[in-house]
């Protein structure tokens, strides 16, 4: 009887181990995409902007936030394969600091291709060479991306107006709200704009900013610039 229980127990044992290490080895889910990572949601917290999350990854556990999104439940499984890491982060909404937490682009519950993928499949090349948006328009008094991108020397430190579609937003990290627009032309292979304000907006709004030129700024965190509008103001929704 003992016997038969110990081999019983055994048997259990090595299932247990196979199980974990084909968990633990299983990276099928990189086909399409090398740079996936695959999470188990523990813990959800909503604020009006960001959705937060608490990850488990292998023998890892942290946080992580992602734009609004009411979807992601605990305990489901989800991927991501970009992200940027920021340490001591003051969440006014929640009114508490990370120690170190992971800003993600995208999160999705299933695995996804590679950017270069998709670019490739749609343009042929690994690289976009035109604007996401039409062509909208220069602001009055203003110049499109293309003269500005076109010799951005010569806009260094310089106060432009611009008017684009949000194509990217971020709000409230490093006390200032993120954006990119574009306005559908383009000069050196280059296209869009990044901007910082106190202002808000949503993805798809046409705005109209003006601000400071700065060239090759780097705040840390993985925000670096070769262009960037900073500080800028809101004058025009339209």
């Amino acid at each position: 009887m003992k016997k038969q229980l110990l081999k019983v127990l055994l048997v259990m044992m090595i299932s247990v181990l196979v199980s974990c290490q084909s968990e633990s080895t299983d990276n099928s889910y990189k086909t399409e995409n090398p740079n996936l990572r695959r999470v188990l949601v523990k813990e959800v917290i909503q604020s009006p902007d960001y959705t937060y999350v608490k990850f488990k990854e292998a023998n890892d556990v942290y946080w992580a936030a992602v734009g609004r999104n009411d979807n992601i439940k605990k305990g489901g499984t989800y991927y991501f394969d970009q992200w940027m890491e920021m340490n001591d982060f003051k969440s006014k909404a929640l009114d508490r600091t990370f120690k170190t937490i992971y800003f993600i682009d995208h999160l999705s519950d299933k695995p996804f291709p590679s950017p270069e993928k998709v670019k490739v499949e749609k343009t042929g090349s690994a690289h976009v060479n035109k604007s996401l948006v039409e062509n909208v328009g220069p602001a009055k008094g203003g110049i499109t991306l293309a003269t500005l991108l076109a010799d951005t020397k010569k806009y260094n430190g310089k106060t432009v107006i611009v008017r684009g579609q949000v194509v990217k937003y971020t709000p409230d990290v490093l006390k200032m709200n993120w954006l990119h627009i574009q306005d559908g032309t383009q000069a050196n292979g280059k296209f869009d704009l990044a901007i910082t304000t106190h202002d808000t907006c949503k993805v798809g709004d046409i705005l109209t900013f003006k601000g400071k030129i700065i060239l090759n700024k780097d705040f840390g965190y993985g925000y670096s610039y070769d262009v960037l509008m900073e500080d800028a103001k809101l004058i025009d929704r339209k």
